[in-house]
């Protein structure tokens, strides 16, 4: 008997589907500007890292 796995998989994906409980705590808010005054992005934002740090995330350059 052959098996049909695309089936195997709706069957799994509806079950995991059918006991999930979606919650929702607020809808979205698309508007622009909803974050106004919310939002603070320091003024040293674009400042470049230092070595030690780049060097945690890159490996130290030689």
């Amino acid at each position: 008997m052959k098996r049909d796995i695309c089936a195997e998989w709706v069957e799994g994906f509806d079950a995991l589907a059918s006991g999930r409980r979606f919650a929702v705590e607020k809808p979205f808010d698309p508007r622009i500007g909803a974050m106004k005054g919310k939002l603070v992005i320091p003024d040293d934002f674009d400042v470049p890292l230092p070595d030690d740090m780049i060097d945690s995330f890159e490996g130290p350059q030689d």
